[in-house]
């Protein structure tokens, strides 16, 4: 590359190409989810990021360690039947 007199680029030069490209990907992606949930399907994900009812009024108000309810649905170690357990039990998360 030399012999042609072609300079690399450094790299901060870099580091901003990849930053801009994944921040213009995650953009595409937000309308792409944007353009194609309902009004509903994207309420109930936004409940999932809400802690449980348990953390409001109960034993667990005053925890430290808060549980956002999307936890609450599978953890690496479980198999699957744990996963269709999980799917009854929290039936409750309906697209209303």
């Amino acid at each position: 590359m030399r012999k042609k007199k072609i300079e690399l680029p450094g790299y901060h030069t870099f580091a901003e190409i990849i930053t801009d490209t994944l921040r213009n990907y995650e953009k595409v992606l937000i309308a792409s989810i944007e353009d194609n949930l309902s009004m509903g399907e994207k309420q109930l994900l936004d409940s999932l990021l809400k802690f449980g009812d348990e953390y409001k009024d109960g034993d667990k108000q005053e925890a430290k360690l808060k549980r956002y309810k999307i936890t609450l649905l599978k953890k690496s170690h479980q198999s699957i039947n744990s996963t269709f357990e999980n799917q009854r039990k929290y039936s409750s998360f309906t697209v209303s």
